[in-house]
């Protein structure tokens, strides 16, 4: 947590792997990363990272399945199976009904949570979310918290937010 400006987005970037560090050293499996090439460090984004940002990341020319369903085969789904987990990722965030609707036409909201079940999507072990519930509503952040501590129980998720009372949960 902390005001903006006070270095919570670079924190996310570096731990994601997105922003190079000049001091300190970040440990992956006990392994220090310092001496990472190019290479190992889009293995460690591709295959142990999904980001959450304020800016959502989802395909606006897409649907909103079609999003969902992307991510998965990007990571090895076939259409199918990526079908099927997609319908049932986007019952998790609320999305059931929107499928066929670009996510250019979504409101800020379900943008979020499309960006969500993008992130839940990848099989990732470490969930970024950086300031996820910044430009939503009180009920809308409540949403975004409680999908986050569900993600929580299958995986790491990091939060970065300005508002310490949403990170400290119930």
């Amino acid at each position: 947590t902390g005001e903006s400006g006070s270095g919570k987005t670079t924190i996310a970037r570096v731990i994601s792997g997105m922003l190079p560090f000049e001091g300190g050293e970040m440990y992956i499996d006990g392994n220090p990363t310092s001496h990472y090439n190019a290479e190992e460090w889009e293995a460690y984004r591709r295959d142990q990272i999904s980001f959450i940002s304020q800016n959502y990341g989802i395909l606006p020319g897409n649907t909103v399945l079609e999003n969902v369903e992307a991510a998965l085969r990007y990571y090895g789904a076939n259409k199918a199976d990526a079908n099927s987990k997609a319908l049932e990722i986007l019952a998790k965030v609320e999305l059931s009904g929107f499928e066929t609707r670009k996510a250019s036409k979504l409101s800020s909201g379900q943008k979020q949570r499309l960006s969500i079940a993008r992130a839940l999507a990848k099989p990732s072990r470490i969930l970024v979310a950086d300031e996820p519930t910044g430009n939503l509503d009180r009920a809308n952040s409540d949403k975004i918290i409680s999908l986050l501590a569900l993600a929580a129980k299958d995986r790491l998720v990091i939060l970065i937010t300005h508002e310490f009372e949403e990170a400290e949960g119930d």
